[in-house]
């Protein structure tokens, strides 16, 4: 019952108890892909009206991404996206410069300790690429089709209330290939001045529609009664393994396998598995009703076999 309270202090403690927005921290894309469209862009150094302004050029690609992806977050009940003036001036002040992409995940988190923010989406832009299809019947029919295909990081921040400093970063990630189809026939053709940003369009609207991707950057609210708790079994291979879970002051035993532990539902908790003479493991699960874990420890010594893992509900 202690470890169960001390997990329910530690996720009401990761959301502001008045009710305020999570904030969310949006970093421009890394263009991976070798499809650029630059234009200029300018940054206020500083909030004092005598400061200069500094133009950078940059790829709109990159920060097509992040002006939709902050749009998304704006639309969402309970979250807030980090204003990007502040973004970009706390940016050239922790790296001297604001990234056109490429982004450095230790640099964006001291920029979002500064800002104050509890998540953090960063993302590249893995392939933009065209494809032509051409068909001859009664017409000569030609389609080409623009894909886009980007890989979102969300990294959900976990900070201590006194020290201010962030304590867990849990990063989750996500693909998907958006696209856009221009058809072309000898009586017509359909216009469309960037096809590529259509197509990165149509995949960041799959993502804005991804419910495990809005439940991963939605609040965290946990009940205080036994209504917020969900039994979570753990069974390991060997038996008698001792189970971890990790509180605000480092890990803590909740018993040995195999083992049934009522655990904060939807809230992520990093656990440890540990067994003498065998390799420790961790994971991070996300309780829900009826979760069951299996994992198959490797020995230390004298075994070849690799660890499996299945996290299955029954």
């Amino acid at each position: 019952m202690k470890i169960i309270l001390v997990l329910v202090i530690a996720a009401i403690s990761a959301v502001s108890l008045r009710g305020s927005d999570r904030l969310v921290m949006v970093a421009p894309f890394d263009n991976l892909s070798d499809v650029h469209r630059y234009i200029d862009y300018q940054v206020d150094t500083g909030a004092v009206s005598s400061n200069p302004r500094k133009q950078y050029h940059v790829d709109r690609y990159s920060h097509a991404c992040r002006e939709y992806l902050e749009d998304t977050i704006a639309s969402i009940p309970g979250l807030k996206p980090v204003e990007r003036a502040q973004f970009d001036r706390v940016m050239l002040e922790v790296s001297g410069g604001i990234h056109d992409g490429a982004v450095d995940p230790e640099k964006a988190q001291q920029v979002a300790i500064k800002l104050g923010a509890d998540a953090i989406i960063m993302g590249s832009i893995l392939d933009l690429k065209q494809t032509v299809f051409e068909y001859d019947g009664y017409a000569r029919i030609k389609d080409t089709i623009y894909s886009a295909t980007i890989r979102v990081r969300l990294i959900d921040l976990t900070k201590d209330n006194d020290s201010k400093k962030i304590v867990a970063a849990i990063p989750s990630s996500y693909r998907v290939t958006g696209t856009s189809v221009i058809p072309e026939t000898p009586y017509y053709r359909i216009r469309n001045s960037d096809a590529y940003f259509s197509a990165l369009t149509d995949a960041l609207q799959k993502l804005e529609t991804d419910d495990v991707f809005k439940s991963r950057i939605l609040p965290k609210v946990v009940a205080t009664t036994a209504l917020g708790l969900v039994k979570v079994e753990f069974a390991i291979v060997p038996s008698n393994s001792s189970v971890f879970v990790r509180a605000q002051n480092g890990w803590r035993y909740i018993g040995g396998t195999p083992l049934d532990r009522n655990l904060p539902a939807g809230l992520e908790v990093p656990v440890r598995i540990e067994k003498e003479g065998f390799a420790p493991w961790e994971t991070i699960i996300l309780p829900e009703p009826a979760l069951r874990i299996t994992h198959e420890l490797q020995p230390l010594k004298g075994s070849d076999n690799k660890a499996t893992q299945t996290i299955q509900t029954k």
